[in-house]
């Protein structure tokens, strides 16, 4: 009898330990230390990837971060600094600490370091073979860390791990058909906000790739609204050239923008810049420095990229005269050409 209680007893001790160990109490920490001086002062923002909304905030003090909170379920999270994303993870109990970019701590948020250490050595391994060999092995290698994937998707999607995964893998190879059928089989996801706006992309891609016809967009800021209606479909070639400031390939592009707009100008073609996703002083600021002399739209944002599904930049799309998409997407002798064909060389 006497052993038993002592078991008991021993027992309860070991539950109380872990307790506290596992945070119980949904309790998080998050520790971020480090950054440069100049965020001294600022807030940092922990926000909802899924939803945008925010969950918490907090003064940059000492050059440090700290987040300490409670959390039903772990969820899916950015953080912003100085209105930039600094880095992303899941939230759940426990200390969380961020260091050069990685997230430490928390069961989900090292299964996920331990997927993206797997698929590095993979990497890693296929860049040490010959050159000789490479070339015939990519595909061989390509699809072991499609599997490595595939797998933790499969293992972890009803929980932000491998939901993460999901939307920075697999769905981006998906058709909207495939992707309802996936969501069919989960129906966890089926409220997801992200999917919900990947799918939404897909359509809008779909509806305006070469062929389609142009979507209009109204761009407002300060004292200035442009209506992208008010010059495509009037008769004259319009280039809109999607980018921003801090985008190398997007100014690398705009040279040949240059060229183009110079030689083409006189018999009829148009260019456009639209700054997307971008702060509208640093865009103003690149505008000159680099002298993009022909009509700017500063401040689109989401605006124009949501409709035409644009998810990554430079983004050059050519319109004809009637408002007909003639060139998407294209890039450095491609683009040229398109225009080069268009114009009638």
């Amino acid at each position: 009898m006497n052993d038993m209680k002592t078991i008991l007893k021993y027992a309860l001790l070991v539950a109380v330990v872990l307790t506290g160990c596992g945070h119980a109490d949904n309790s998080y920490e998050i520790r971020f230390d480090g950054l440069d001086e100049i965020f001294n002062g600022q807030t940092a923002y922990l926000v909802d990837y899924d939803t945008n909304d925010k969950i918490d905030s907090v003064k940059i003090v000492d050059r440090s971060i700290r987040f300490n909170g409670k959390i039903d379920n772990p969820v899916y999270v950015a953080m912003y600094c100085n209105g930039r994303m600094t880095s992303n993870f899941v939230l759940e109990p426990g200390i969380l600490t961020i260091e050069n970019g990685t997230v430490r701590g928390g069961d989900l948020n090292e299964a996920i370091a331990k997927l993206e250490l797997g698929q590095m050595n993979v990497i890693k391994e296929f860049r040490e073979l010959p050159d000789s060999v490479r070339p015939s092995q990519s595909i061989y290698y390509d699809s072991i860390i499609t599997s490595m994937t595939t797998r933790f998707i499969e293992k972890n999607i009803d929980n932000p791990a491998g939901y993460i995964e999901f939307l920075s893998g697999p769905i981006r190879k998906m058709s909207v058909s495939q992707i309802d059928s996936f969501v069919k089989g989960h129906p966890i996801l089926e409220n997801s906000s992200q999917i919900k706006r990947t799918r939404e992309m897909l359509l809008n891609l779909e509806a305006t790739s070469e062929g389609g016809r142009f979507k209009d967009f109204e761009v407002v800021f300060e004292s200035d609204t442009f209506r992208l209606s008010d010059y495509v479909g009037h008769g004259r070639y319009v280039l809109v050239d999607f980018w921003a400031s801090w985008c190398g390939p997007c100014l690398r592009q705009a040279g040949l923008l240059k060229e183009l707009y110079g030689k083409y100008k006189s018999r009829g073609l148009d260019v456009i810049g639209v700054a997307v996703w971008d702060d509208p002083e640093n865009t103003r600021q690149s505008i000159v420095e680099n002298n993009l002399n022909w009509i700017n739209v500063i401040n689109a944002q989401n605006i124009p990229t949501d409709l035409y599904g644009i998810t990554g930049i430079p983004c050059a799309i050519l319109f004809g005269p009637d408002g007909t998409i003639l060139s998407r997407g294209r890039q450095g002798k491609a683009l040229s050409e398109a225009v080069a064909n268009a114009m009638g060389d």
